[in-house]
């Protein structure tokens, strides 16, 4: 793994880990549990965002199609 597809990753995963972070605080009531219950699920999404974003194909090809 090159330092450039390392840092590619790492802001990816940061970006989408504050938007599910923005997007849990949106729709979820003010209690910090809930919240933390909202908040996990997305980040996992987030990690597998952006591992399909930085190592694979996937987005690559649907940029094509656009």
């Amino acid at each position: 793994m090159d330092l450039h597809t390392l840092g590619r990753f790492l802001v990816t995963l940061i970006v989408s880990s504050a938007v599910a972070n923005l997007i849990a605080g949106l729709v979820s009531p003010p209690d910090p549990y809930t919240q933390l219950l909202y908040t996990l699920p997305l980040l996992v999404l987030a990690l597998v965002f952006s591992y399909l974003w930085t190592y694979t194909a996937v987005f690559d090809a649907l940029e094509r199609r656009v």
